[in-house]
């Protein structure tokens, strides 16, 4: 990670004519949304675009944009449970994960503090 923002950080620099440069985000919940659109882009929005045909997403009629946004949102989110230690992005209700995705959480196991990963296959198929 040091190394790909070394180069970022050099590359703002010769783009903004700056001394230094931050690039870093500006939390992990900031990254996590970018992450979470990004894929979504990929998986979602790029095949309903070329399935219509059109890239221009300004050019879409109502009903087109609004299939698009039913279908990027209530994805399903499988993530481990924030009491167990995961992210407050991955599902916790205070969140707008919670209200971007249909969250389905595993925890680590009470007794062991680890995973019962043959569970977590099961959930997941499920």
């Amino acid at each position: 990670m040091d190394t790909i923002e070394r180069e970022a950080a050099g590359l703002a620099c010769q783009l903004f004519g700056a001394d230094h440069a931050y690039i870093q985000p500006h939390s992990g919940a900031d990254a996590n949304l970018v992450a979470f659109l990004a894929v979504l882009a990929w998986k979602i929005q790029a095949p309903f675009v070329q399935q219509l045909g059109q890239t221009d997403l300004n050019k879409f009629s109502r009903e087109e944009w609004n299939e698009l946004r039913g279908a990027l949102n209530n994805q399903r989110l499988l993530s481990l449970d924030y009491y167990s230690g995961g992210h407050l992005t991955h599902g916790y209700r205070h969140n707008f994960s919670s209200r971007l995705f249909d969250v389905y959480s595993y925890t680590v196991e009470s007794d062991t503090k680890l995973l019962d990963l043959d569970r977590l296959r099961r959930q997941l198929h499920e």
